[in-house]
């Protein structure tokens, strides 16, 4: 909602200060006339599935994550069929204290391992995840401006599904010709800051 606002006030204030310029001749506005200003925008939602750049970082970090499941449920299975098995052989009376405490120490191994993997990996693939994105946003950021630059656009703006933009104008929907210049300056090599 805040959102709303904010891009309502901004144009609102650019269309006010666009019309105080025709009214008066005392000078000229540092802000461009709204008629003179060319909006655009692309569609979020997109992204993920057309930006290589995203999609590679992505697959990456998905066969991580795939590797990191399959560990932690190799552990689980290892302490639950040590579990099942020490059970039985209580059950049946096979076991003798030393026994016991041999299994119980195991089990907690077992399960000391699964923390620490949870507590080492986990973590380490939620950092790579953050960094992913927060990566992403600055390419996007940087990607942008040079877009809206390059294209003469004076806002350009992100919708998303559910978003803070009810309606735009699909004629100004830039979505894919921005995409295919962002995968075009990373193939070029052009990632630096």
């Amino acid at each position: 909602m805040k959102k709303v606002l904010f891009i309502a006030s901004v144009l609102v204030l650019l269309a006010s200060c666009g019309d105080s310029k025709k009214e008066s001749n005392a000078g000229e506005s540092a802000l461009p006339e709204m008629e003179n200003m060319k909006f655009a925008y692309y569609i979020k939602d997109s992204v993920p599935t057309n930006f290589e750049y995203f999609m590679e970082a992505q697959a990456q970090i998905d066969t991580k994550l795939r590797a990191f499941e399959q560990r932690m449920y190799n552990l689980q299975m290892e302490g639950q069929q040590l579990l099942e098995k020490y059970q039985r052989q209580q059950a049946a009376g096979l076991l003798s204290q030393n026994d016991i405490a041999g299994y119980e120490q195991k089990i907690a191994q077992k399960q000391n391992q699964l923390q620490v993997l949870q507590q080492t990996e986990g973590a380490e693939l939620e950092r790579e995840s953050m960094n992913g994105n927060f990566e992403l946003i600055k390419k996007m950021e940087k990607y942008g401006k040079e877009y809206a630059l390059d294209h003469g656009i004076t806002v350009f703006l992100a919708a998303e599904s559910a978003g803070a933009i009810l309606y735009i104008d699909s004629t100004m929907n830039v979505t894919m010709d921005f995409i295919e210049y962002m995968n075009k300056r990373e193939g070029e090599g052009d990632s630096e800051e």
